[in-house]
């Protein structure tokens, strides 16, 4: 008559929020709104992008390459794009952009399965939507693999390529059509990379 549990385990590898502590750049910040702020792990503060800004965009650059595989962001309620794109860079430029994306809440996150090796990660707003004229984000977040960059040279998938991984869409992120040409920067719109 029934079941008498006394103990469950879990067990798992705790994964570090890649971002923090990482050098970050910005298209632009209003007063007091810097762009580390948003990979400080405090949801009160956040990188603000200065009024007018019409394709704010922050980038993340890691002292090593990783094999990352989840990105979670948290934006201001009303100060959040409407459609933005991530793009992954190895090398100094991207070797993978994602898919349009759409916000639809605050907290978003976006998992997929075979990990992207980068040295930095790129956030770029395409557009702002109705009404707004800039951009808060109150914490970017990137995990990796747990088991780390493994002997065997982790490659780098395209995300939208046929027979490539698929990429799993949770909590508040839809993808988009994307556009003919592929990646929505023209090279000299893209940021200027920190000196190595």
């Amino acid at each position: 008559d029934g079941y008498d549990l006394r103990e469950w385990e879990i067990y798992g590898v705790d994964t570090p929020n890649l971002a923090l502590g990482s050098q970050v750049q910005v298209s632009s910040l209003a007063v007091g709104q810097a762009g580390d702020l948003a990979v400080d792990a405090d949801e009160a503060t956040a990188w603000t992008s200065e009024a007018g800004d019409a394709h704010p965009w922050i980038y993340v650059r890691f002292a090593r390459p990783m094999p990352l595989t989840e990105f979670r962001l948290v934006w201001d309620q009303r100060d959040k794009p409407a459609v933005f794109r991530v793009g992954f860079y190895q090398d100094g430029s991207v070797k993978v952009w994602s898919q349009r994306l759409t916000s639809t809440n605050e907290r978003q996150r976006l998992a997929w399965s075979t990990p992207i090796v980068s040295d930095a990660f790129y956030l770029y707003s395409e557009e702002l939507g109705a009404g707004r004229d800039q951009v808060s984000l109150h914490d970017l977040q990137l995990y990796g693999s747990a088991a780390g960059l493994q002997a065997s040279a982790l490659a780098l998938p395209g995300l939208a390529r046929p027979g490539s991984p698929r990429i799993q869409v949770l909590g508040g992120l839809s993808t988009a059509p994307s556009p003919g040409g592929g990646a929505p920067l023209a090279s000299s719109d893209a940021p200027i990379l920190p000196p190595r």
